[in-house]
Order: structure tokens, then sequence, then C-alpha cells
């Protein structure tokens, strides 16, 4: 029976593009390199995710067998003991390497802010049953061992697995129930390969399995890891989990699944026998969906519904919605403050701003912060540059870090920030951060430049108030830059030899900073080539939200784009925040800028933002990063 009228639009699209790519004994090899080039396309087009952190490490496999290769993924900035999830690919258990969910790896660790150990795990049929869920295991035993060192919970360890994955993860929970040496808080069998049975010769499905994962694939996969024809007696459990016969004590259980993939009676009939032995359980189907539709169409309507509550779930399953996911509460001192401050905010603003400048910021300043024994430190020099012609009246007052034993033969780089106090203080001190990656070579030589608002002028639209900052950073238009460069600039570099190369200069700030930075190299990239915006004002203050169509309707400009918000970012009259750093990184794809957006879960501050800036300078400042 021809099926393509039940797979979904976008994803017949794809589907009817692919060659057809039969898996055989004889064609393995080439099933094997045809998945190794398509991992190298993966990990080339992966956004380089500077706020996480990837090792590898090898750890005692089996007894009698080889060292399990385990990539650890770590956010860089976590303060807090984390939860864990030990991640495990797919490839029907004859095929696919951890590299190969790379991208999906890091948007699990970048949403949920988890450690994720992804397995390196044997394919059969070289290693049949029981190798590879002994590696998992193996692995998993490991994580539990290393919580400490990694900053684990050890009451927070779940498992995932897509595909053949998934079957390994849904047989490791059964292992691991069974020998009891771990208690795991949560699985995630996705579109899960768990019953042998359906590759068995009297095995058919009137509308499933058609496209990308077969029959006559899945009969090969089984009979690769079980070493022998599948569907007869006695294969055990924890080669294939639905045939076990006793699913109680098993952790809350979270399965996804196409509605017309191969797989989909063996996981309804599993989610199905998890209810019965009393199994929190949720099951998804999405209708119109084939075997790995989500890797096929990872844009698609579907695709992006399946990660959402994939996340969602794992947030819950992982316990991250206790905490840092909660709403942040309004602070009624500083509501009472803002109220004085801006006469004019509306009413519903108050506990809305107040929550989100005062709600619970779960990052710190990590070492490279902090001033470290035995590394040189920069001067700091201070001055006022005077009232000029583009803001008349209005003085300025500046700061200038020169790094120690500055070569005057040399042209340094050069960083500008807005709010210059908030960047020179124990938020993000970026002196130190400066002294530290220049020692370490991660930096050319550079001097920074730190600028205060003018502290008289009419304050914001709407809210009010009584300084220049609104004025000079959420204005559009060259006014900004141009004071920069003919009036500040040349008195707080004088004397010392900076580079006039884009791409060695760089610009930055906060909330209405952030848009002001953007904006400055927007007009003007000839004079600066790198942003940073921590949660950045891309909303309609004074026009602000324009960027992004400006951003879409004009060629692409030499810039690099880093981006950050929190989801706890303002929602007031001006705008909603993180939406508006959304829309903005989108307009930047769009026209193929090198960019970085990475939304955390605290709220309008610098407190993200400083826990991962020496990371943003390191990718900011890594020529030809992806």
């Amino acid at each position: 029976m021809n099926t393509h009228h039940l797979l979904d639009p976008e994803l017949a699209v794809v589907v009817d593009a692919l060659p057809i790519t039969p898996v055989t004994l004889e064609t393995l090899a080439q099933t094997r390199e045809r998945v190794a080039v398509a991992v190298e396309l993966i990990r080339a087009a992966t956004p380089a995710y500077p706020t996480i952190e990837v090792t590898e490490r090898r750890l005692g496999g089996p007894i009698g067998a080889p060292d399990v290769r385990v990539l650890v993924y770590r956010p860089r900035a976590a303060v807090a003991p984390l939860p864990a999830l030990l991640w495990i690919h797919g490839g029907g258990y004859v095929a696919g390497k951890p590299e190969g969910d790379d991208w999906e790896v890091k948007k699990i660790v970048d949403a949920v802010g988890c450690v994720v150990v992804s397995v390196d795990y044997r394919l059969a049929p070289e290693t049949p049953h029981p190798g590879p869920v002994e590696d998992c295991y193996a692995a998993l035993l490991w994580l539990q061992a290393q919580a400490d060192e990694l900053g684990v919970d050890k009451t927070r360890i779940g498992i995932a697995g897509i595909s053949a994955g998934g079957g390994l993860c849904a047989a490791l929970a059964l292992l691991a129930r069974d020998r009891g040496e771990i208690a795991l808080c949560f699985q995630a069998p996705l579109q899960p390969m768990l019953d042998d049975r359906t590759a068995g010769q009297g095995y058919s499905h009137p509308v499933a399995g058609q496209f990308i994962w077969t029959s006559e694939y899945n009969r090969f996969g089984w009979s690769a890891l079980l070493g022998h024809e599948p569907g007869g007696a006695d294969v055990p459990s924890y080669a294939a989990a639905a045939r076990a016969s006793d699913l109680g004590g098993l952790p809350p259980t979270y399965i996804a699944i196409g509605a017309i993939d191969l797989f989909i009676e063996e996981d309804i009939e599993f989610a199905r026998r998890l209810v019965h032995a009393g199994v929190p359980v949720e099951l998804h189907v999405y209708p119109g969906a084939c075997h790995a539709f989500n890797l096929l169409a990872p844009g698609s309507r579907l695709a992006q519904a399946y990660q959402r509550d994939f996340l969602a779930a794992l947030r819950r399953g992982l316990g991250v919605d206790v905490g840092a996911e909660a709403a942040p509460v309004p602070n009624e001192a500083l509501m009472g403050q803002l109220a004085q401050m801006l006469p004019g905010i509306p009413e519903q603003d108050l506990p809305r701003f107040s929550a989100s400048l005062s709600g619970r910021e779960p990052y710190a300043p990590g070492p490279q912060s902090l001033p470290r024994d035995g590394v040189p430190r920069g001067e700091l020099r201070s001055l006022q540059c005077p009232p000029g012609t583009i803001y008349p009246g209005v003085a300025h007052d500046v700061t200038v870090y020169v790094p120690h034993r500055l070569d005057a033969a040399r042209p340094a780089s050069l960083m500008v920030f807005m709010d210059g106090a908030r960047y020179i203080g124990p938020e993000i001190n970026v002196p130190a951060v400066l002294d530290t990656l220049l020692a370490e070579g991660a930096m050319p030589p550079t001097v920074a430049v730190f600028v205060n608002p003018g502290a008289n002028g009419p304050g914001l639209p709407i809210y009010g108030g009584s300084d220049n900052r609104s004025i000079e950073y959420d204005s559009p238009g060259d006014a900004y830059v141009r004071f920069l460069l003919e009036e500040l600039l040349p008195l707080a570099t004088a004397g010392l030899n900076i580079s006039s190369d884009p791409s060695q200069r760089a610009i930055g700030g906060l909330s209405s900073g952030g848009h002001c930075a953007l904006n400055a190299a927007w007009e003007r990239p000839d004079a600066f080539g790198k942003v940073i915006s921590h949660c950045g004002s891309f909303v309609d203050i004074r026009g602000g939200h324009l960027l992004a169509s400006a951003v879409r309707r004009c060629e692409r400009k030499p810039l690099k784009v880093f981006l950050q918000t929190g989801r706890n970012d303002l929602d007031i009259v001006f705008g909603h925040w993180p939406n508006a750093n959304r829309e903005l990184a989108a307009a930047l794809a769009y026209r193929g800028y090198e960019h970085q957006l990475v939304v955390g879960v605290g709220g309008h501050s610098l407190a993200h933002g400083g826990a991962i800036f020496p990371d943003t300078l390191r990718w900011l400042w890594r020529e030809g990063a992806p």
C-alpha cells in the first residue's frame, strides 16, 4: 500500500529527495562512511555554543572489553549542582557516533542547563548484545561516580536516546533497575527500537514503515545486534526492552513517535504496559511523521513541536522546572525606587520591571573573572570627555584599560563598552578577564574603553527620568558612533597605537547599550566589526525594533555578533526582550551573519553575560569560528 499521502507535506518534500540506500552486511561499510560524511556536515553547520564546554573522556568498559569513549557537555556558567543526562545515539545498532548528535545535545544543554554524557558504544555486528548496552551501563556508572567532579546532582540523573539509542535507553533502564546500583529519575526513549518481533518474518503493517527505516532495514539491525534472526524465543529484555515481563519500578518515562514510523505499535504498546505497571508515562504521537522526521526536516512544524515537547518533558523529568525556572517575584522596595526614578512608568510595568531586575540568577562569575596571582594586570586610566557638538552640555566619564607592557610598535585591538562602570564592576569585571585571556594568548593585545552615559538629559520615552542615556543608546542613526569616533576615542586613546582594522575593533553594551553597540557597528562597520549585546533592547523605545528589519533587507555587512538574553528578561510597554532578541537573531541568520544567541534562565542583568564573558570573548576573537 502506498502511504505517501499520509506524510506531512513538509516532510514529503524532503523524503522524496532522499536516495534509496539499502542497509545490508555487504553495504554496511558504505553506510557507515555516508554517516561519517553526514556527521562532518552537521558539525560544520553546528553553532559554536561558546557557553558549552565539550570534553572527550575514556572510561573503563565492561570486564574484558575495551574502554568506552564519551563526550561530556557542560554549561560553563553553571553554579549549583546540575541534573545530568546520559545520551545514546541512534543508527540501527550498526552505525552512528556521538558526534552525529552534537547539535541535538548542545540544544539540550543550552535549553535545559544540564550536563550531558554522550556515549560511543560499540556497534553490531562486530559487537552483538550485550556489548552495546553494557557500554552504556559503564558510562552511566561512571557518570554517577564522577558526579562531584562534573558538578552533577546524583539524585537527578536521567537517560535518553533516539531510535536504536531509544531502544538501548529502555533496555538500560531495565538493567539499572535490576542491578540496583543507580536510581534513575527519568528516561526518554525517542522513536525507540524496542521489539525484535517487529523485525520477524511474519510482521507487517498496512501503513507504517514505508519511509526511512523499513522492515528490511529493521530485520538487518536486529539480526546484527542479536547475532541471529529476530523474532524467536529467548531474546533477553536487555536486548529488546519490549520483551520484559515486568515493567514495574522503572523511572518516569517520556516516549515520542511518528504515526507512520515502523515502531509506532510497539512503542504505543510499551507505553500502555508502563501505565499498567504504575509507571508515570507521557506519550506523544505526531501525525504524518515517519522515522527520524525531526532530523530530516528540523525546521518543519512537526519537528519544532517535537523539540518543544521533549525539552519541556526533560526539564520536568530532571527537576529543572523547580527553582531556576520559577517565575521571578516582584521586589516591593525596588518597585518604589523605580516609581520615583521613572515617574511615567505604567503601573503594570512596575512589578514586571522589578521582578526582571531583581529575580534569582543561577549564575556567577568564574575564576577567569577574578584577579589571579601571577597574571600581569593592566592599567586603568580615568578621564572625562567634555561636552562636544554632538551632545552639547553633556560630559562623559571614561575609564581606559591598557594591557600590561603594551607594545607601542604593534597596533592594539580595541573594545568599547557602554555603561562602562557596570562592565568594570564585579558582575563581569572586564579588566580581570582581559588580564587572564591576554596572558593565555586567547586574544590579541587589546585596549578597552569604558564609557558612562551622560548624566543630564530627558530620560526615557513614557517612563521619563533625568539622564541622557536613552537619547544616546536607544536612538537609531549615526549620532553616537560619530560621538565615539570624532570626540571620545581620540581623547581616550591618545598616545596609544590602535588598529584601524574593524575586525580588530569590538563594541558592547547592556540593555539599551546592547542596542547602541549593534547600531553603532551597523552604521559604521568600517570602525567596528565585532558586537556584544547583553539583554539588548531591540524593542520600540526609540525605534530599536527596526534593526531586525534593516538586517533582513540590507546586504550583509562584515559584522560578527554575540547576543545574550534570558527567559525572564523584560516584558514591558516597549516590547518583549527575549522575543526581540530571537527576532534579531533570526534576521542575522537569514542574511548569513556569523552570530550567536544565548538564552539563559535569568532576567535583565549582567549575571549570565558575566558568567559566560570569557568564552564570549574567545568566540568573538577566534577568527573563522563556525
